[in-house]
C-alpha cells in the first residue's frame, strides 16, 4: 500500500469520525431540542384553544351577568326586600291626582303569619284598602293603573255599588309583595 493510499484512508477515517462527532454532539442534541420545542409548541397551542374557549365562556358569563344585575335592578324596584309602604302610597296618590278622583279610607295593615313546619320563618302579609267614587270608564282605568304601578302588588278584592247617577263606590283590595 501506498503512503498515498494510507494517507487518504486515515483523512477518509478522520473525516468519518469528525462527521459522527459532528453528529453525535452538535446535530443530535440540536434535534432532540427541536423535538422538545415542538412537543412543547403543540402543547402551548392547545393550552392556548382551551384558554381561549374558557375565555370566551367567562365573556358570555359577564355579559349574562350583567343583563342579570340590569334584571335583579328591575325587580328590586318592582319586589323590593323591605315594605316600602310609604312609596306605594305616593305612588297611589299619584295615581289619584293623575286619574282625578279622591281616596277615601286609604288604609295599610300588616298581618304576621308565624312560622310552622312547611314555613321556616314568619310571613308578613301586607294588605291595603281604598275606597273612591267615579264613573265606570275611571273605575277600569283605576284598576288598570294598579295593576300597573311600578311596585308589584295583586288587586285581591274589587267591590262595586252604584252611589248616585253615573257614579259608582269602589272599594279595592290588594296585597303588596317584598321580600326574598
Amino acid at each position: 500500500m501506498n503512503d498515498f493510499i494510507k494517507k487518504f484512508i486515515l483523512i477518509g477515517i478522520g473525516i468519518i469520525i469528525i462527521g459522527f462527532l459532528f453528529f453525535w454532539f452538535i446535530t443530535k442534541p440540536a434535534v432532540a431540542s427541536y423535538n422538545k420545542h415542538k412537543l412543547e409548541s403543540s402543547e402551548k397551542k392547545s393550552e392556548l384553544i382551551t384558554n381561549q374557549k374558557k375565555l370566551s365562556i367567562l365573556k358570555k358569563s359577564r355579559s349574562t351577568e350583567s343583563n342579570l344585575g340590569k334584571v335583579l335592578k328591575e325587580v328590586s324596584v318592582l319586589w323590593p326586600e323591605t315594605t316600602e309602604i310609604s312609596r306605594f302610597m305616593v305612588q297611589t296618590e299619584e295615581l289619584a291626582k293623575s286619574k282625578n278622583f279622591v281616596m277615601d279610607n286609604f288604609s295599610i295593615s300588616e298581618t304576621t303569619i308565624k312560622k310552622n313546619d312547611k314555613e321556616p320563618e314568619d310571613t308578613t302579609i301586607t294588605n291595603y284598602s281604598f275606597n273612591t267614587a267615579a264613573s265606570f270608564p275611571t273605575i277600569v282605568e283605576i284598576i288598570k293603573s294598579m295593576e300597573r304601578l311600578e311596585r308589584y302588588n295583586s288587586i285581591s278584592r274589587i267591590d262595586l255599588s252604584v252611589k248616585e247617577n253615573d257614579l259608582l263606590n269602589l272599594t279595592l283590595n290588594g296585597r303588596l309583595y317584598y321580600g326574598k
